[in-house]
C-alpha cells in the first residue's frame, strides 16, 4: 500500500505514533508525507534527539536516555500528527523509511530496495476491522543487519484509504476470457456486445475507446488498429488497449493470450499486435509481434516502459510470418523478486514456452504489483496508414 487518499474530506488524516523501539539518535527524527511518486519529504512531526554517551569521549551521558524511545505512545516534541490532504499521498517515518519502496534504498547497495514499511488493517474489539484505519510498522535498518521486525516505530493511521482498493483475485471469470459469449457491463464492441474486458487504457487525449474497431465474433475478439501507440510520453494516443484489473499484491501471476495467424498482414511501418501488463500508458511490460521498418522484417519483441522511457529487453526474428497459425504470448509476474519476464510459443497447444530476453525489474515495483493492476491486449499501425487486425482467441490472468 504505497499511497493513500483521505477517506472523509470533512475530517483530518491522523498519523498517531503508538510505539517506538529504535536505537538512540543524535539527530532530530522526523516523519511526514510525500506527494505521489516524488521524493519530496513534507515533515509532520519530530522526535527529540536522544542523549547518550559519545562512543569516543564518553561525554554526554544522561539519565534521560531514550526519553521518547523504548515505550508505547511516544510524544513528538514538535509538529503535528494530523493534516488535511487534497491529493494522493505517501508517508515516511524515522527520517528515510517510505511507504513507497522505490525510495527505500539499501545502505550497502543503492540499486537495491527494501520493504521498510508495512501496512496492516487496524482492528478493534472482537477482531473487527476499523473502517479507514491502519496499523503501520517500520523496520529502520537498511543494511545486511536488517531483521524485518516492523516494530521500530508503530503508527495508527486514521481516515485514510488505499489509492487503489483491491480488485478481483486473478483466476476468476473477470480475468479468464474465452470470448465465447458477450459479458454484460464490460467494454463493448461495434454491436454493443460486452467483450469481457473491464476498461480501456487511458490515452493522453481521453479518446482511447473506439467500439467500431472491436468485434466479438466466432469465439474471438478482433481489434482493428489505428496509428496511435503508447510508446513514449509524447506518443500516448493508443486506441482500444483493452484491459482487466486484478489484485497483483497477493500472489505471482501469469498473463496469457493467444493470437491467431497468419501474420502476413504485418508488412509495413511498425504494425504490431501485443500483450501488456502494467498500471498505465507510461509504465508497462509488453510482448509484441511487430513489423520493423528499420530492420525490414517481423520480430517478436519484449519491451518495457518506465515513466515514458522505453527499452527493448529481448527480440527474435520471425522467419516466416505466414507459417504462424497460433501465437501464444505470456507475461509472468514474480511477486517475491519484483520481476516480470516474457515468453512465447508458436503453433503449439501443449509445448514449452520460450523465454525472451532479460527479466524486467521495475524501479517503482509497487506500481506493478498493486491491488488494482492492469493487463490487456492492443494493436497499432504506427508508421503506416495501413491498419492490421489482431485476432485474439483467448486472454487470461491466473495465479502462478
Amino acid at each position: 500500500m504505497p499511497y493513500f487518499v483521505r477517506a472523509d474530506s470533512t475530517q483530518s488524516v491522523e498519523v498517531i505514533p503508538i510505539a517506538r523501539y529504535v536505537q538512540a539518535y543524535t539527530e532530530i527524527v522526523d516523519s511526514g508525507r510525500t506527494p505521489k511518486g516524488v521524493y519530496q519529504k513534507q515533515s509532520l512531526y519530530k522526535f527529540p534527539a536522544d542523549e547518550y554517551a559519545d562512543p569516543v569521549t564518553g561525554d554526554g551521558q544522561d539519565d534521560s536516555i531514550y526519553t521518547e524511545n523504548q515505550k508505547i505512545f511516544p510524544q513528538p516534541d514538535e509538529g503535528t500528527t494530523s493534516f488535511s490532504p487534497t491529493d494522493t499521498f505517501g508517508l515516511y517515518f524515522n527520517i528515510s523509511h517510505f511507504t513507497d519502496d522505490q525510495f527505500n534504498r539499501s545502505a550497502d547497495d543503492p540499486t537495491e530496495t527494501f520493504r521498510n514499511v508495512r501496512v496492516y488493517p487496524a482492528k478493534g474489539a472482537g477482531g473487527v476491522q476499523i473502517p479507514n484505519a491502519w496499523l503501520i510498522g517500520v523496520d529502520v535498518k537498511t543494511d545486511t543487519s536488517k531483521n524485518f521486525d516492523y516494530q521500530d516505530q508503530v503508527i495508527l493511521l486514521k481516515n485514510a484509504k488505499p489509492e487503489y482498493p483491491a480488485a478481483v483475485i486473478a483466476g476468476g471469470p473477470e480475468t479468464v476470457l474465452p470470448f465465447t459469449s458477450p459479458v454484460s457491463g464490460t467494454v463493448v464492441d461495434k454491436d454493443g456486445q460486452g467483450t469481457g474486458f473491464q476498461s480501456t487504457q487511458v490515452n493522453k487525449n481521453g479518446t482511447q475507446t473506439k467500439p467500431s474497431l472491436i468485434d466479438l465474433t466466432g469465439g474471438t475478439v478482433r481489434i482493428t488498429s489505428t496509428e496511435g501507440k503508447n510508446t513514449g510520453t509524447s506518443e500516448n494516443l493508443q486506441d482500444n488497449a483493452l484491459q482487466v484489473a486484478f489484485d497483483a499484491s497477493r500472489s505471482d501471476s501469469v498473463t496469457d493470450t493467444r493470437l491467431l495467424g497468419p501474420m502476413t498482414d504485418l508488412s509495413s511501418g511498425y504494425q504490431q499486435k501485443a500483450l501488456y501488463y502494467g498500471p498505465d500508458q507510461d509504465n508497462y511490460a509488453k510482448i509484441e509481434i511487430e513489423h520493423r521498418i528499420d530492420k525490414n522484417g517481423v520480430f517478436i519483441t519484449f519491451i518495457r516502459e518506465q515513466k515514458g522511457a522505453s527499452k527493448e529487453l529481448g527480440q527474435v526474428k520471425v522467419a516466416d510470418p505466414a507459417s504462424i497459425s497460433t501465437l501464444d504470448f505470456r507475461l509472468v509476474a514474480d511477486l517475491e523478486t519484483g520481476g516480470i519476464r516474457a515468453q512465447y510459443r508458436i503453433n503449439s497447444d501443449d509445448g514449452a514456452f520460450s523465454n525472451l530476453g532479460s527479466t524486467f525489474f521495475p524501479l517503482e515495483v509497487m506500481r506493478f504489483f498493486n491491488p488494482q493492476e492492469r493487463a490487456g491486449i492492443l494493436v497499432s499501425n504506427t508508421g503506416t496508414t495501413t491498419p492490421v487486425t489482431g485476432v485474439y482467441d483467448s486472454f487470461s490472468v491466473v495465479p502462478l
